[in-house]
């Protein structure tokens, strides 16, 4: 006989080690139903039945495969709101889901096949009374994470520049730009940490670029500002300790 402590620590560690379909264990879909949460704003996980073993396991999909493309009235008084079924009284009753994704690129997807709520955990932030597929936590802050990134290319390419002695060589009326053509076969090319000796015959006009005061601050008020609109800590979103 096997007391019912061993069979429930048995049972466990069974269910961890195996319940991902795909492999991984319950720590590492865990991982993945969280990571699809905050970047889809929603995860589905289906509730299938391994052929081996007929254990019972569980399938994350990405959350594309549920159709948003089908919405209509169904008879009866129910519906279906972007691949979500509701019976007449709004209650979910069914998924309408596509056995590919759309970014596997196998060709053709095939058509969606109705899945029973039953069968079906789905995790999404109901925001709002009605709301049936979940939106990304970093909905609120995507255009003010590109502009981010934007300064970040602009304060790189800065750095760049102010690497190189920026000089401008002139000659009998024309302007040669240093960073440019050259037509002079003689003409030096700027490289960082450089010493350039102007061919005969050519003034040297130096000039500097401009540079971008105050820029550390403003993207660290930023990325402040994102963090606070995706609901993160500043110091985990920026790897920030200070």
């Amino acid at each position: 006989p096997v007391s019912g402590a061993a069979f429930a620590n048995a049972f466990l560690r069974t269910f961890w080690v195996a319940v991902d379909i795909e492999g991984g264990d319950f720590g590492h879909l865990l991982q993945r139903i969280v990571r699809s949460w905050i970047v889809f704003g929603e995860a589905f996980i289906l509730l299938v039945i391994d052929p081996e073993t007929g254990a019972a396991r569980a399938q994350l999909i990405h959350p594309d495969q549920v159709d948003r493309t089908i919405t209509h009235d169904l008879p009866g008084g129910g519906r279906v709101i972007h691949g979500v079924e509701l019976d007449r009284l709004g209650r979910v009753v069914a998924y309408h889901v596509r056995p590919d994704a759309e970014d596997l690129g196998l060709g053709p997807l095939r058509p969606a096949v109705r899945i029973a709520a039953t069968d079906v955990l789905h995790l999404f932030d109901q925001q709002t009374p009605g709301q049936r597929r979940g939106v990304s936590l970093l909905a609120p802050i995507l255009t003010r994470l590109f502009e981010i990134d934007a300064l970040e290319d602009a304060q790189l390419a800065t750095a760049k520049i102010q690497a190189l002695f920026g000089v401008i060589f002139r000659t009998a009326g024309r302007d040669f730009d240093a960073f440019g053509e050259a037509e002079d076969p003689q003409f030096p090319s700027l490289e960082p940490g450089a010493s350039i000796v102007a061919p005969p015959g050519y003034d040297v006009d130096s000039f500097q670029p401009a540079k971008m005061d105050g820029a550390n601050d403003f993207l660290q008020s930023q990325l402040r500002s994102a963090a606070a609109g995706a609901g993160v800590p500043y110091a985990l979103m920026a790897g920030d300790l200070s």
